[in-house]
């Protein structure tokens, strides 16, 4: 799942059910059961996106599951070198989109 800034209204906000975002002005309006706006503070908001973010660039750069179900398969018949650059991939990944401590 992307993490995007609706995603973390919702997690902030247990009473949201609908958001709006204004293209033009870039804003967002949260409403709940009753369409009664909440008042958004849009800091946390990007503070959560900041916090959460990194689990997107993680998704859109690890290796396929392919390649893991290749590489598993070669592990198989004595051939470890696809997995462990699998692995070596993965780490790369971690590393360079830590998670916020």
């Amino acid at each position: 799942m992307m993490i995007d800034r609706v995603t973390c209204i919702h997690n902030l906000y247990s009473d949201v059910v609908n958001v709006t975002k204004n293209l033009e002005t870039n804003t967002y309006k949260a409403f709940d059961k009753d369409n009664k706006e909440i008042t958004l503070d849009m800091n946390a908001v990007e503070a959560e996106f900041a916090k959460l973010d990194y689990q997107t660039k993680r998704m859109k750069e690890y290796p396929s599951l392919r390649d893991l179900a290749d590489a598993m398969y070669w592990n198989s018949k004595g051939d470890s070198s696809k997995l462990t650059t699998y692995y070596e991939a993965c780490e790369k990944v971690k590393t360079d989109n830590p998670k916020p401590s």
